[in-house]
């Protein structure tokens, strides 16, 4: 198998977390090993992430024995999101002041993608400018 490119494999484990949640959500029951294959990681570290789903973020997650996968028990109606500490809260409002300093200038367009990008993992996708 041909390597992937660095930024492909190093993605952080909400990622995997959220496409986890994505192929639950369309009742593909995904199983450890497609993960692992996908991410180009253990099958040891996608136990852990259905664990943190499970445990952490109380999602009903179940093996289905028959699917050969794993599946939501429940209907899920909304992701959790990620709890914010007041100083994370007081750096993501510097954040979006210090992109409005930028508007009108060639730096706007590429710091308020980055804002939207981060802004949308945290809140579900909202859209910030």
């Amino acid at each position: 198998m041909p390597k992937r490119p660095r930024h492909l494999r190093c993605r952080p484990p909400w990622e995997r977390i959220l496409r986890l949640h994505q192929l639950l959500q369309n009742g593909e029951y995904p199983n450890c090993t497609r993960i692992a294959r996908e991410f180009e990681v253990a099958i040891r570290t996608i136990k852990r992430d259905v664990e943190f789903m499970k445990c952490r973020l109380r999602l009903p997650v179940a093996y289905d024995d028959q699917r050969w996968g794993y599946c939501y028990t429940k209907p899920v109606e909304q992701f959790p999101s990620l709890p914010m500490t007041e100083a994370e809260m007081f750096g993501l409002l510097v954040a979006h002041k210090a992109v409005a300093q930028y508007q009108g200038t060639p730096f706007q367009q590429p710091l308020a993608a980055a804002f939207r990008k981060l802004t949308g993992q945290l809140d579900g996708g909202a859209r910030y400018t």
